[in-house]
């Protein structure tokens, strides 16, 4: 899969972040949509690039959280992912 430079910075931001909600992302403008920021998390997920959890709160159903990988070398600055 090629990253496009979009990728890169959100995986950047996540990295910053240490975790991201999808709403979290959306709002941030990195998609027009749920749908769209579904379909996109799911492939950099599948392409090693995120990796996803669900966490539960007391009061809210279980929700996921996506984290970037570490190792990604080349595609974020070394510096945020160690």
């Amino acid at each position: 899969m090629e990253l496009t430079i979009r990728d890169r910075k959100l995986i950047e931001d996540i990295a910053l972040h240490h975790v991201m909600t999808r709403e979290q992302i959306v709002r941030l403008g990195y998609f027009s949509s749920v749908s769209r920021a579904n379909r996109r998390l799911l492939r950099l997920v599948k392409a090693g690039c995120l990796t996803r959890v669900r966490v539960t709160a007391s009061a809210e159903p279980r929700k996921a959280v996506y984290r970037a990988v570490k190792g990604l070398h080349g595609v974020i600055d070394s510096r945020i992912v160690a």
